[in-house]
């Protein structure tokens, strides 16, 4: 009898360290960010790759270094992770504001610079850097915040399981209902939002982030309006015959068929649908480089070496 007390005092105590006291990180709201926060950085990747192959051609290759790149930087963010100190909430909402950020400015900021830099791989590749290094520090972050709440066996087996369901989530929806319905700039815009949503509801749910609440609820609404105002745009958008061609290759309405789109006279015989796309859009950016880099891929069918 009294063993079974012992051992019944014993699982209390148990119970009562791993219950979250008042204000402590509720499990379960941030487990549901680990699912968040995977699907967002998955979907980013999948943008990227997607763009670099419309963009650049070959898209084995662009696929293949856009992922190698994110997964490198990932572990960077990861072992990065270690020099994070203080409020370790803080640094989580902080990070959730950068990534909604830079991931959701990362489809226009690419589109929009293609024809005006000299070297469009090192802006990409250094934003999938910068997006892979962000979302790297995220999960060890997380980690790091649960510890004490869960068991360690139990923590790291719900961290990873919610992590690789977002990651789930994401390589399905975004072929069969992203790209189709909103193109690749709308995909980034919102789910760039919904990693800001993300630390505002952080924020408010936990008492100890008061202290800091009014002025990261003030950054909160600037990023969401910010990535409002892109969503408005006339380039994220088909408001305009520039931006529907623009958007022909990433969001394909079924009902129009390929004819509509890409025909020999508009295009020339040996130019193809992509080309017409990229062609289409020359003149307006005013660039020289761009309009004879057209005129070469319409006539020769291969994207040239270099500009």
């Amino acid at each position: 009898m009294g063993e079974g007390s012992l051992i019944t005092r014993r699982r209390r105590a148990r119970a009562a360290a791993l219950a979250p006291a008042a204000g402590a990180p509720r499990p379960a709201l941030l487990l549901g960010s680990v699912a968040v926060i995977a699907t967002c950085g998955l979907l980013y990747e999948l943008i990227a790759g997607t763009l670099a192959s419309y963009l650049l051609g070959d898209s084995v290759t662009q696929f293949s270094t856009v992922i190698g790149v994110y997964l490198f930087s990932m572990g960077v963010g990861s072992w990065l992770s270690r020099y994070l100190g203080g409020p370790l909430l803080r640094w989580f909402i902080r990070l959730e504001i950068l990534v909604g950020l830079v991931g959701g400015a990362s489809a226009p900021l690419l589109f929009g610079l293609f024809a005006h830099v000299g070297s469009f791989r090192v802006l990409l590749y250094g934003l999938v850097g910068l997006l892979g290094t962000l979302v790297g520090l995220e999960i060890p972050l997380l980690l790091r915040i649960l510890q004490g709440r869960l068991a360690f066996k139990e923590l790291v087996a719900r961290v990873f399981t919610f992590d690789y369901v977002g990651s789930l989530l994401a390589a399905v929806i975004f072929p069969l209902v992203l790209v189709p319905r909103l193109g690749l700039v709308r995909t980034a815009l919102l789910f760039g939002a919904l990693n800001v949503v993300v630390a505002g509801v952080s924020l408010l749910s936990f008492a100890e982030t008061r202290p800091y609440r009014r002025r990261y609820l003030a950054a909160i609404g600037l990023a969401l309006l910010a990535l409002g105002r892109a969503w408005q745009a006339p380039s994220a958008s088909s408001a305009t015959p520039r931006a529907r061609s623009f958007r022909i290759p990433l969001s394909t309405p079924k009902a129009r068929p390929t004819s509509a789109w890409c025909s020999p006279a508009t295009t020339g015989a040996s130019c193809g649908c992509f080309s017409m796309v990229i062609c289409s859009l020359a003149p307006p950016m005013s660039t020289a480089t761009t309009r004879r880099w057209c005129i070469r891929r319409c006539k020769t069918g291969p994207a040239p070496a270099a500009s």
